[in-house]
């Protein structure tokens, strides 16, 4: 598939769908600080928002055991001086690669491939110091806020996100995880399309008691 087409549809996947739905905030100080240590890994590589989404966030909301975490930064949120390149760029991709594989003292990262149907980002799977699980470093071109993140996700049960000073969710996203429901956010239309298949696929055979609704 062609660089143009990909990216024209890219552009619709990502149309956004509902206008105006503000997110809600989780006054949980100690989740906040139990986060630090994930965060402060971004912080060190010059990040200044890194925001933790999904269900890291929630898992430990819950009480439950993390598996992993997916940390969202942005290029254009960094520290003066620390100048980054598009995600869009040929090169992007053997830049952020040999830059991240430097500074983390990893061996040298490979970008995930992108979902279509998602934001355009670039992701490697890395390991911080004193973190035991693995990060899910995910660079964005945009600036990014807990909120945003929140109500972009693709279901309510996933609709949460964490930042250094505060916990952002889908309106839903309480009352759902309590009720053990998924239900697509329909933020984008690429959501839209993909919430169903992305419920069989990963979500149900993982929970039997977890219920599909539409919102």
């Amino acid at each position: 598939m062609g660089s143009l087409v990909k990216a024209l549809l890219s552009a619709f996947f990502n149309l956004h769908l509902r206008r105006g739905l503000k997110a809600i905030e989780i006054n949980n100080p100690s989740l906040l600080q139990q986060l630090v240590p994930v965060i402060a890994g971004a912080e060190a590589l010059g990040f200044t928002e890194p925001i933790i989404r999904g269900g890291a966030v929630r898992d430990a909301l819950q009480g439950n055991e993390i598996n992993d975490y997916d940390l969202y930064v942005s290029r254009v949120q960094v520290v003066e001086g620390l100048k980054l390149p598009s995600i869009h760029a040929p090169y992007a991709a053997e830049f952020y690669s040999s830059w991240l594989s430097a500074r983390l003292g990893l061996s040298r990262l490979e970008a995930h491939r992108q979902r279509l149907m998602d934001r355009p980002y670039l992701a490697f799977n890395v390991r911080f110091a004193g973190i035991e699980r693995p990060v899910d470093l995910v660079i964005n071109d945009e600036v990014l806020s807990p909120e945003r993140l929140a109500l972009e996700a693709d279901a309510t049960m996933n609709a949460v996100a964490a930042s250094r000073r505060k916990i952002a969710a889908h309106p839903l996203f309480l009352p759902d995880i309590e009720a053990r429901v998924f239900r697509p956010t329909c933020a984008t239309v690429g959501n839209l399309i993909s919430a169903p298949a992305r419920y069989r696929g990963k979500f149900a055979s993982r929970d039997s008691g977890l219920r599909f609704r539409w919102i």
